[in-house]
């Protein structure tokens, strides 16, 4: 009777931490939906999002035209905080043609020298503070190319000839700008979006 009790209470228990597991993934799908599955963050950027209390000037208006009068009275100084940094989605560019080799044999992509490894990050949406001061907030660069490692090997069977392909992964930040008259907070927002270089992608296929 023991053993009866002891065994419906393990399935109960299993039955239970299941559903949790299960709600837990699904309540959590709209965020994580085609995140990349990363084995090795040392060659991604650490991005900042940490507060940035910072009132940045807005440095992308027009030049001011100085035949025309500077108005009395009205807005004389517009400025922007960036209120909140958030990993908002991620994606992936198209794949690369790594290095080739005929089996028997191991084929890595570790030391080759000739395939390209680098990334630029870039950004999209609306950003008057400019492009350097989200980057500088994010602790990251955006429009300069950099290059990253790459560590993936595969087996190649005898009288087989194999490919290595690869392609960048990235995650997109969301950085969310409030515009400021006079120091005053307005209820006028600004949206950029920019794409960081997270990790490379490996895959292979015969030729």
């Amino acid at each position: 009777m023991l053993k009866k009790l002891f065994f419906s209470l393990l399935v109960l228990g299993l039955v239970f931490s299941f559903s949790v597991s299960t709600f837990a993934e699904t309540n959590d799908s709209e965020e994580i939906e085609d995140f990349p599955i990363i084995t090795d963050f040392n060659e991604a950027p650490k991005v900042d999002l940490s507060i940035d209390d910072t009132e940045y000037p807005v440095v992308e208006d027009d030049p001011v035209d100085s035949s025309i009068p500077t108005p009395r009275f009205g807005p004389t100084n517009i400025t922007y905080k960036i209120v909140s940094k958030t990993h908002y989605g991620s994606g992936h560019k198209g794949y690369r043609d790594g290095p080739s080799g005929r089996g028997p044999a191991t084929l890595n992509i570790n030391s080759s020298k000739t395939i390209n490894r680098s990334f630029t990050n870039t950004i999209t949406g609306d950003y008057p503070i400019g492009k350097g001061k989200i980057a500088t907030s994010l602790s990251t660069t955006i429009g300069d190319s950099k290059t990253y490692g790459t560590s993936y090997t595969i087996n190649i069977e005898k009288g087989k000839t194999k490919l290595i392909i690869y392609r960048p992964y990235y995650y997109q930040y969301k950085v969310k700008q409030r515009q400021y008259v006079n120091g005053i907070a307005t209820n006028t927002y600004k949206y950029a979006y920019v794409n960081v270089f997270q990790d490379w992608d490996y895959d292979w296929k015969y030729l």
